[in-house]
């Protein structure tokens, strides 16, 4: 199972670091450096503290034989759409159903859902990625392709995300913001921060 969420991931990335980029990539910072997305990420949470939960996720990724912080570092083109902390509550709330859900449980709550709804712990692992790779785009998305663009997007996991403006949506029509302001750029890509965890078809049974 953790072998064919590896080698699709791989089969994505390396599409997508030969497909054409939908923009031009970010300029070069006045320091004449900018991170890499896995490093503006790290650097924006230690400003702000609302990445915790996913970077949580990421690491819960990799601890269980899946890695996305070397692609998130090393491909170029990419577009995380990242969720804050309370984003993360607040889907753990809608699963639950249980609005006393604070920030320090959520991510506990949500995987022992996913285990539940996968079978164990290798199917949890599968519909994490499932749905952390549904946060990436395999392009660079600037400001102008949010607004002018296709408004559907083809994600990692080959799910579609409609994106119009500073609205986002997933196949399921959970509808959720952008961040106005809070965009960063990378040396291989861009971050936009949202307040909403979007769901793949794997979660919703929806299709894309």
């Amino acid at each position: 199972m953790r072998r064919t969420i590896t080698t699709f991931l791989g089969m994505a990335l390396l599409v997508s670091a030969l497909a054409a980029p939908a923009a031009a990539a970010p300029e070069t910072a006045e320091d004449g450096h900018l991170g890499n997305i896995v490093e503006e990420l790290l650097e924006l949470n230690a400003e702000t503290s609302r990445y915790d939960i996913l970077i949580e996720a990421v690491l819960f990724a990799a601890d269980n034989g899946v890695d996305l912080l070397t692609p998130l570092s090393t491909v170029d083109g990419l577009t995380l759409f990242a969720p804050t902390d309370y984003a993360f509550v607040k889907l753990a709330r809608e699963l639950t159903g249980d609005n006393t859900i604070k920030q320090d449980t959520a991510f506990g709550v949500i995987a022992g859902i996913l285990v539940q709804a996968g079978g164990g712990l290798d199917g949890a692992v599968e519909l994490l990625v499932d749905t952390l790779t549904y946060h990436v785009a395999p392009v660079y998305i600037n400001t102008r392709d949010r607004n002018k663009g296709p408004g559907e997007w083809e994600m990692l996991n080959g799910d579609t995300l409609y994106v119009r403006g500073f609205m986002v949506a997933d196949t399921a029509h959970r509808t959720g913001k952008i961040f106005k302001g809070r965009t960063e750029n990378a040396s291989n890509g861009r971050i936009y921060t949202m307040n909403i965890v979007v769901l793949p078809n794997s979660l919703t049974g929806g299709t894309s």
